[in-house]
């Protein structure tokens, strides 16, 4: 359970660090104006609730195949004998 908790934050971590590298490029380049960054559009909210949902459901589904590939090959180092890649 560790493991999975640690991934997920690790990935929330990953992912603010993209965005403030990507924001940042972005405005000292002059892709985009200072004022143009913050945004009034309506339906913000609800898309960033689903990018939200969407992000942490492939977050849930990635731990749990690490998780599930672990237990694999622990299983097959018993039946085998052999210790555990690493």
């Amino acid at each position: 359970m560790t493991i999975f908790i640690i991934q997920l934050l690790n990935s929330f971590f990953y992912a603010a660090v993209l965005f403030l590298i990507a924001a940042g490029l972005s405005l000292i380049y002059g892709v985009m104006r200072t004022s143009a960054a913050a945004t009034s559009t309506p339906a913000l909210g609800p898309t960033f609730a689903i990018f939200l949902v969407l992000y942490a459901a492939l977050g849930l589904t990635l731990a749990r195949l690490l998780l599930l590939l672990a237990q694999r090959e622990r299983r097959r180092a018993a039946i085998g004998g052999t210790r555990p890649r690493p």
